[in-house]
Formats: structure tokens, C-alpha cells, sequence
């Protein structure tokens, strides 16, 4: 038998090592034939990188952007990211301050105006004034409001309308009071029991004037506590069709995208109630003598919305517990121009319940045992995502 021609390679060690034991041959360098070297140049130019990332690296594939695209074409659309009743705070420390919970028995927090804010909103709806925005600008104005902001409007006026009517009572009441000590029922020296310090003059103002007035009078007389704010009781967003993304590494934003926003959004005032707790009788003639002021939240209006609108976002790839490539995304723009649902951030309560949406692009191991060069003593030191415009680029290394 005639002998093989060998020649002599030299290959770096650790392949040496590798090769000779998946194959079993004890000197790497004397036997290997040349279809061991087509493949090992062949395995060792497509699965390494030539950026200045991956020098002194074993591994890398690459994954083009085309790739994510192909796959995005093949979704059935549309994919819902996240959809919440009552949903909790908003993802974020920032929001601390502007927000209360607890005022109807759930977690789901109300988001409050400021005072001035609050004042423009009740004086649009019960003075017929417009809302004016941050920098001046006309919110909803006065004759060109949708149907939907009639409704709000009107649901407004009636919630201060009905402390106008709490204040016609105490009236009403202080009037047949009046009149039986005229008729001697009632002796004159007694006093009526005014609530909280008020007098006839102040519950005249609360009941008959506007409510800037009555609100501004309030103030005054030390009756404060007038607060709006805006509660999300429903979120859904969803991609209703597949979006144009460049896909680049590690991070890329996404502007502009379009999604489907279906919020529900709830306006609250926390109003005064005037009530009487006590009444007494002196001969015929029954009144109240003990009113009492307390200040209660109440349901004002609710609205509904659910447009197309345009949003910002921010991907992240990562690789967590070294062994896969995760794509991770987060809001950094989401809202509707709506002054109830504008005051409750969505962007922080949507990526409150999108943080833990992870997508697996790549597994490495499971690709790794598709290479007949690499074994099960061959273990996964470190996997790095370097920048690319281009797409992915995964960078494997071997211990």
C-alpha cells in the first residue's frame, strides 16, 4: 500500500486540540488531509468577523437586517404589545409626586392637574371659557368642541352644579328658618348653625356665581381643596400593520412608527358636599342644625378613544446569562391629544407592562452544536453584541 501524501500545517492550538478529538487523530498537524483544511478555512471564514470587534474572537454571525424584516412580513397582524384594565403606576420614579391612589378601592392612579389647570377645566365647562395649554395655546376651544367634549362638558357642569344645589338647601333651609322667627316660632336671638364659618353672602356666591368666583371666594373663606385629576381605567396597544424598521446593534430607536392606542380615561374632581347631619324641631318648624363640609372624589367623565397615532421607541438587544440574543423595546414617546388622557403619561404605563416582553433573536448554544468542530468540552465563554448599521452581529468566544 502506497503511503498518503501529508503536509505539514500549522494550525492554531486550540483547533489542533479540538480537531484531534472529535476526530481522534493524534497529530493534527502531520495527518490532516486537504478536505479537513477546505472545511476548517471554510468554517473559520464565515463564522468569524472581520471588525476590529471580533479580532482575537473564535466565533460570529451576522444577521441582516433584511432577515428581521422577512420574518416581521410573516406576523399576523395586529400584534397586541399589552392591553390592562385599571393598570398601576407608570414605569418610573419621575411620576411620583403627580399622582394619588386609592380614591375608588384600586391601585390604579389618578393623575392630578395643577391648580391652575384644574381651574381652566371647570371654567371651560362651567363658564363657557376656553382651556388654554402650558404656553398659551387653546386646548379645547369654546363652539368648536367635538361631540365627545360636549358630553365631557356637560358632565362637568353637573358635577359642580350639584354643590351649587347643596348650597341652594342650606339657603332654602336658612330661609324657612328665617321666616318662622318672624312668626315668632323661632325666637330671634337664635342663631342659624352655619357650616364651616360661611355666612348667607358666601353660599349665595357658591350657588349663583360663576365658578371661578365661587371658587376664588371659597379660597378666601379658607374652603379649599378643589382638586381635578385624570385616571386610566383601560390601555390597549397594538401594531395594526408591520412596521418599516432599520434593524441595527446593540440599540436602535424607532420614530414615527405607527400603532393603535385604545385608552379609556376618566376625569375626577374632589368637590366640597354639604350635608346635614342633624336636624331639629322647635314647635312645627323642622331645620338643620348641624350642616357639615367634606370633601369627596367624585366620577366626573369618562372618554374613549382609539386613533392611529405615531410613536417613538427604542430597542435594546442583550444577551442575559450568556447563552442567548434578546431584542427589548420601551416607549419613549406615546400620548393622545385628548386634555383628559394628555394628563396620564402612557408611554411610562405602557412600558410598565411591556418590560418583561423580551424577544429570542438567537440562540447560541443550540447554533453552536450544529458546528462539527466544536464538542462538549468546548464551553461558551462570553457572547458581545458590537455596533452595526447593518444589522446584528453576534461575537461568540470558546473556553
Amino acid at each position: 500500500m502506497k503511503k498518503k501524501n501529508t503536509q505539514n500545517i500549522n494550525l492554531p492550538i486550540k483547533f489542533q486540540k479540538r480537531l484531534s478529538y472529535i476526530y481522534r487523530i493524534e497529530n493534527v498537524n502531520y495527518l490532516l488531509n486537504y478536505k479537513f483544511l477546505l472545511f476548517y478555512i471554510f468554517s473559520f471564514t464565515f463564522f468569524n468577523t472581520s471588525s476590529q470587534e471580533a479580532n482575537n474572537k473564535d466565533l460570529s454571525v451576522f444577521l441582516n437586517k433584511d432577515i428581521f424584516n422577512k420574518v416581521l412580513s410573516k406576523a399576523k397582524y395586529p400584534i397586541v404589545l399589552m392591553e390592562k384594565r385599571n393598570p398601576g403606576p407608570p414605569d418610573g420614579l419621575e411620576y411620583k409626586s403627580d399622582f394619588v391612589i386609592d380614591i375608588d378601592e384600586t391601585d390604579t392612579p389618578l393623575f392630578l392637574y395643577t391648580g391652575e389647570e384644574a381651574k381652566e377645566i371647570y371654567s371651560w365647562a362651567v363658564d363657557d371659557e376656553n382651556i388654554k395649554g402650558q404656553n398659551g395655546e387653546t386646548i379645547v376651544a369654546n363652539g368648536s368642541v367635538v361631540s365627545i367634549d360636549n358630553e365631557v362638558k356637560s358632565n362637568i357642569t353637573q358635577s359642580w352644579n350639584l354643590l351649587r344645589k347643596d348650597a341652594e338647601d342650606v339657603l332654602e333651609d336658612y330661609e324657612e328658618f328665617k321666616q318662622a322667627q318672624e312668626n315668632g316660632v323661632i325666637e330671634k336671638s337664635e342663631k342659624y348653625p352655619w357650616p364651616e364659618n360661611l355666612k348667607h353672602e358666601d353660599f349665595k356666591i357658591i350657588a349663583y356665581e360663576s365658578f371661578e368666583d365661587a371658587l376664588k371666594h371659597m379660597n378666601t373663606k379658607n374652603l379649599k381643596g378643589f382638586k381635578v385629576g385624570a385616571k386610566l381605567k383601560y390601555l390597549k396597544v397594538q401594531i395594526p400593520s408591520q412596521p418599516n424598521i432599520q434593524f441595527k446593534s446593540p440599540t436602535f430607536p424607532i420614530n414615527q412608527f405607527v400603532v393603535k392606542t385604545t385608552a379609556t380615561g376618566e376625569l375626577w374632581a374632589k368637590i366640597p358636599k354639604i350635608r346635614c347631619v342633624k336636624r331639629c324641631r322647635i314647635g312645627p318648624i323642622k331645620f338643620c342644625c348641624g350642616w357639615k363640609v367634606s370633601w369627596v372624589w367624585r366620577r366626573v367623565a369618562s372618554v374613549t378613544l382609539s386613533p392611529i397615532v405615531k410613536a417613538n421607541a427604542i430597542v435594546k438587544f442583550s444577551t442575559p446569562k450568556n447563552e442567548k440574543v434578546l431584542a427589548k423595546g420601551e416607549f419613549t414617546k406615546l400620548r393622545l391629544d385628548h386634555f383628559i388622557l394628555r394628563k396620564i403619561p402612557l408611554r411610562g404605563i405602557a412600558n410598565r407592562y411591556i418590560k418583561n416582553l423580551e424577544l429570542e433573536i438567537f440562540d447560541v448554544r443550540k447554533w453552536l452544536v450544529t458546528i462539527p468542530v466544536i464538542d462538549a468540552n468546548i464551553g461558551l465563554k462570553k457572547i458581545s453584541i458590537p455596533p452595526n448599521n447593518d444589522g446584528v452581529e453576534v461575537i461568540v468566544e470558546l473556553k
